[in-house]
């Protein structure tokens, strides 16, 4: 679980255009199989390093899981053509090709230079994935579904995950950090009513949880059964006045129930996490149907501005995002 948790979560400060972090991104784009994300990073990578070893290899890669082996080919000749490590001055990179991980990472605890996380962060991927091959081989345990589930949600392959929670409930019933991940798995697979009947069981035994308050009266919301969901979302904002995401989920009770003005507040709280422009957009409605007008066209500005810059970089990216030949 150390390395499997490690190889989740490893990050480093590194230049906006580090080869290491692109090359590191794609490799876990390529085993998601995302390939049209994978192939971009892999490609700015190589513009960024052109003679770093094993991106060909796995441009090629992308290109024979993608149906062009003709493409692989060019990939992979490029890739030979390139020089050998010297293991005198790359160190990380011989002992990575030579299987030997854990040296990889007892070395690059004392440096940490951008080269050495990278290395690292591959090695514990790899301790990672073995641990997980052996664990497959091994009778069923809780354990082991845990891992499935972790990976499962990473993935954002909720049912799979929920499944996996479901197979790791039946080792331990009455264990409510399984039984709370089960639930989260459902809401994110939007089976809300699932999701709902367990966080509802779990808050009865816990009515203080301020997480599980939140879960039930977002999932209620999720439910559209708003007047039910107001009273859970409202205790929680009481409660942690911080919680932007209880904001958020408050003002959308009072917006479906026609109470604008109390959203007011509760919109202006959780702006920060505006990623799509529609709460700059609700804002604005919301100043506009209560004649403040001034603050509404400085909302509704704002969201048009959000929404153009994000079309057109959505635009943009899927003009590059693509697979094309070598």
């Amino acid at each position: 679980m150390k390395h499997f948790r490690f190889a989740l979560s490893i990050s480093w400060r590194r230049p906006p255009e580090s080869a290491y972090w692109l090359a590191l991104v794609a490799e876990a784009r390529l085993r998601q199989q995302q390939f049209t994300s994978a192939f971009y990073l892999y490609r700015r990578a190589l513009e960024n390093s052109p003679a770093m070893r094993g991106l060909h290899e796995a441009v090629a890669e992308i290109y024979r899981q993608t149906g062009h082996p003709d493409w692989a080919s060019v990939e992979e000749e490029k890739e030979r053509k390139l020089s050998p490590p010297d293991c005198h001055s790359h160190t990380f990179e011989c002992d990575f090709q030579e299987g030997h991980f854990e040296r990889v990472i007892a070395a690059a605890t004392e440096a940490n230079p951008e080269e050495s996380y990278y290395w690292r962060s591959r090695a514990y991927n790899e301790l990672a994935f073995n641990a997980f091959a052996r664990l497959g081989q091994m009778p069923p345990s809780p354990e082991q579904h845990e891992i499935r589930a972790h990976i499962y949600s990473s993935q954002k392959k909720y049912i799979e995950a929920a499944e996996e929670w479901r197979q790791a409930l039946k080792f331990s019933p009455g264990d409510r950090q399984i039984r709370e991940q089960l639930a989260i798995s459902l809401k994110f697979a939007q089976d809300y009513s699932g999701a709902l009947l367990l966080f509802q069981d779990l808050l009865r035994t816990d009515p203080e949880s301020t997480q599980l308050n939140y879960l039930v009266g977002d999932t209620l919301l999720e439910l559209q059964r708003v007047e039910e969901a107001t009273p859970f979302l409202r205790q929680v904002v009481a409660r942690d006045p911080k919680s932007q995401a209880a904001h958020k989920s408050l003002a959308r009770a009072y917006l479906a129930a026609g109470k604008s003005a109390d959203a007011i507040p509760h919109l202006k709280a959780a702006l920060a996490t505006d990623e799509d422009g529609s709460l700059h957009y609700e804002l604005g409605r919301a100043y506009q149907a209560h004649g403040q007008l001034a603050l509404a066209r400085q909302m509704l500005s704002q969201y048009q501005e959000i929404h153009s810059k994000q079309e057109a970089e959505k635009k943009s990216l899927n003009q590059e995002m693509q697979i094309t030949a070598p």
